[in-house]
């Protein structure tokens, strides 16, 4: 009989009147989209080619086959690589919050990845709960009171498991399911499909498909254990602790049921077992603390605000402060009496931005649209929070609105009539608006600015034409005209300009006066006197690197100040800028120039580097010679000579001066040399190119003597022994060898401590070996008469 009803609790499931719209939609989406993925759609071009070539019909038809099966077994891999990258990239963990109420704390918890849900649905949850008895310490007050604890003071927490290992949390299975049938509890139907299968789609729809279709499974079980505490029970994602006390303290943890089940339940009292215990509910478990004192406060949605737009009315709320899973919006158009849902199903919380001056705002909104504008309405807003417990619901009032502006008017023309002084406006509008408010003509210099209106009075609507007279030191205006309703909405005509003739340039700016700094920034600076004029736009600056050079401008547009600032880089060949400046009105007439400001760059440019073009080495000296720098400013050189840690600075007052004898070098000893130039400013050049040589010393070494050479077969290793007079000295033994040739050439160096050489030699053959003696001072002896030795 239980299994009856079972069967008969799972085909209620799938009762369209069951399902509300949005999840029965939810479910018939993903759906289609497995049938769209499972097979591709017939390609009609090819279904001609077919028909049109009846001979490859059969091998075309397999190509194309192959050619499926290989894009859905391309598409299959990677949907799999995605959902292992996933599965392995994401942080998995268990979401847990606790509520207190009269006769209990109910836990609430959420896996936030799909594979670790299915692992609880699998194993199960295990909880431990701790049990604080002692009094609460105040660690800062500790602290600031210098207070040290002693071991006795401190009362350790209890911990003891809320289910049993063996017994974990689980999801109902179908006879506990069929206890809650029928219902009207649209979530709990949803629970009851995940947790028994029935909302799995069959394998042949398509991996892909059954992937996407496990994802949306998987969100709508997380809402509907937070909408319908039934819904979070069958699911196994709810638990009633009523074994709690007033005035105690209860820290909660949760893990899947196989992290403790690696201990040994004989074992548990042990104190190495204990260890392991809370081991693994440090590593493994989630953590919720509660002070169980009353039961926690009903909370309200805060700050709940209302816009107004054209037959819409907006509801906003900001995120922080708001932690509901949920909310309900109902309206009400008789003041409160009587509500109708605004919403078929809780509205899901989906956060927007916005940025402000305080920084990017984050809030809820829901947008109701209304059929009358000013007609109001009363909201009642209601949260639900992860627990299926409804907030207090909060009231705010609000109405649509007229915001759709009048039609613009019209400007048709816009003259001045020189002979009477006056401004003459054609205009007209497209209708009267019948809540019409104000019409006024506004004016301004220039149309990016913004407008002033002319006068007070407003224009008949029926009137088409307008008259202004223009102050006499009034010059050119842009005009337009404004349409206003009685809403406050606006509507604009384009501006028309109207020239007043103006033919007298601005006075010629004076004192023009310009400085650059070290760091390139230029200050031009000259005299005020048109700023205040009505007619007066501003100065341009223009400027150039010589005077026989044309002058550009600087400023893209005039500027109203009588001073500019700007940077310019100072590694260039000019050491002088010069500047000048013009003054423009309104009616763009353009003084004359100003007297031209000169302005001298801090020179901050090196010289050029002089370049060396030989060194020649006699028995006395060392000859330089090298091509002066070609920088104009050059004041004189320097000549940088190196010897080992020894440096020497040789001045050259003389800036053109292109050759150098260094007497002062001594024989053998290599020496290098760089040049520098130094300009007017002491700035130095960069460092030329190292140019190295030694003083000829044309002293040799001797000789070496005795020199033999012998052949060990065995060994397979020629030895080589001379006999050398001198013992000090850096210098070392060159050996010069060659195979059937007297011409050796070099081979090896052997150090000056040692007269003997030894080398293993496999091939046959004629040997001829020769030794030279060479000092480090560059002295070299004779090559000693070669010697053969023949090798079998």
């Amino acid at each position: 009989m239980m299994r009856k009803k079972a069967l008969k609790a799972m085909k209620l499931i799938f009762s369209v009147k069951k399902l509300d719209l949005l999840l029965l939609t939810l479910l018939a989406t993903t759906c289609l989209m497995a049938q769209d993925n499972s097979e591709p759609k017939a390609n009609p071009r090819v279904q001609r080619i077919v028909e049109s070539d009846s001979a490859d019909h059969s091998s075309y038809e397999k190509k194309v086959e192959r050619r499926r099966k290989q894009s859905i077994e391309r598409r299959k891999a990677k949907e799999e690589a995605r959902i292992k990258a996933s599965e392995v990239e994401a942080p998995r963990y268990i979401a847990i919050q606790a509520k207190a109420y009269n006769d209990s704390i109910v836990l609430r918890w959420a896996p936030n990845h799909r594979k670790l849900w299915l692992d609880g649905m699998k194993m199960g949850y295990t909880i431990v709960r701790h049990t604080f008895s002692g009094p609460e310490l105040d660690i800062d007050s500790l602290r600031e009171n210098n207070i040290r604890l002693k071991p006795e003071d401190v009362q350790p927490p209890t911990a003891e498991p809320l289910t049993s290992f063996e017994n974990p949390i689980k999801p109902y299975d179908s006879l506990k399911w069929s206890k809650a049938f029928p219902t009207d509890d649209n979530y709990v139907l949803i629970a009851a499909g995940a947790t028994v299968g029935a909302l799995e789609v069959s394998k042949d729809a398509g991996f892909i498909a059954k992937g996407k279709q496990d994802e949306s499974i998987f969100g709508l079980v997380l809402i509907s254990a937070d909408f319908s505490a039934l819904a979070a029970d069958g699911l196994g994602l709810r638990y009633v602790d009523r074994n709690v006390e007033q005035g105690k303290r209860y820290l909660y943890s949760i893990m899947l049921a196989d992290s403790l089940s690696r201990v040994p339940i004989e074992e548990l009292d042990s104190t190495a077992q204990q260890r392991r215990v809370e081991k693994i509910l440090q590593e493994d478990a989630s953590d919720v603390f509660v002070r169980y004192d009353e039961p926690e406060a009903s909370k309200t949605v805060k700050n709940v605000k209302t816009l107004s737009e054209e037959n819409q009315v907006f509801l906003q709320w900001p995120v922080p402060g708001n932690v509901f899973s949920g909310y309900v919006i109902e309206r009400s158009s008789d003041g409160g009496i009587t509500f109708d849902s605004l919403t078929v199903t809780p509205m899901l919380p989906q956060p927007y931005e916005k940025i402000d001056s305080t920084g990017i705002q984050r809030y809820y909104q829901y947008k109701d649209s209304v059929s009358q504008n000013y007609q109001p309405y009363l909201y009642r807003i209601t949260g639900i929070d992860a627990f299926a417990d409804r907030s207090i619901p909060i009231l705010v009032s609000g109405m649509g609105a007229d915001k759709s502006a009048p039609k613009n008017p019209v400007i048709k023309s816009g003259e001045y009539i020189e002979e009477t002084g006056d401004i003459r406006l054609s205009w007209r509008l497209p209708e009267i608006p019948d809540d019409f408010a104000d019409l006024h003509v506004e004016f301004n210099y220039h149309p990016d600015s913004a407008f002033v209106r002319l006068e007070a009075e407003s224009i008949d609507p029926r009137d088409t034409v307008y008259h202004y007279t223009p102050l006499p030191d009034e010059y050119s205006h842009y005009f337009r005209m404004a349409l206003l309703d009685t809403a406050g909405n606006s509507s604009y005509s384009f501006p028309i300009f109207v020239n007043i003739p103006d033919t007298i340039p601005p006075p010629v700016p004076t004192e023009v006066h310009a400085e650059i700094d070290s760091t390139g920034e230029v200050e031009i600076k000259w005299t005020d006197e048109h700023v205040d004029e009505l007619g007066f736009l501003g100065y341009r600056v223009y400027y150039s690197n010589s005077l026989k050079h044309e002058f550009t401008q600087i400023t893209t547009k005039p500027i109203i100040s009588n001073f500019y600032i700007y940077h310019i880089p100072l590694n260039t060949l000019t050491e002088k800028i010069y500047y000048k400046v013009q003054a423009v009105d309104n009616s763009y007439n353009h003084s004359e120039f100003s007297e031209i400001a000169e302005a001298i760059k801090p020179d901050t440019l090196r010289p050029v580097t002089p370049v060396f073009k030989n060194i020649r080495a006699t028995e006395r000296s060392l000859e330089l010679s090298w091509t002066p720098s070609s920088s104009h400013d050059v004041v004189g050189q320097r000549l940088i000579r190196k010897n080992g840690e020894e440096t020497i600075e040789i001045a050259i007052e003389n800036p053109t001066l292109s050759t150098y004898s260094d007497t002062t070098v001594q024989k053998g000893i290599i020496y290098e040399y760089r040049l520098l130039a130094i300009d007017d400013n002491q700035l130095r050049s960069e460092l030329s190119f190292p140019l190295r040589g030694k003083r000829i010393d044309k002293k040799r070494m001797n000789s070496v003597s005795s020199l033999s050479a012998s052949y060990d077969k065995g060994l397979q290793e020629v030895t080589l022994n001379w006999n050398y007079d001198e013992t000090e000295g850096d210098y070392r033994f060159m050996i010069y060898r060659n195979k059937d040739s007297e011409k050796v050439k070099n081979y090896k160096s052997v150090d000056y401590s040692s007269t003997k050489f030894s080398e293993t030699v496999k091939q046959s053959g004629t040997y001829y070996y020769a030794v030279k003696v060479i000092h480090k001072n560059g002295s070299k002896s004779q090559l000693s008469n070669p010697i053969k030795i023949k090798v079998k």
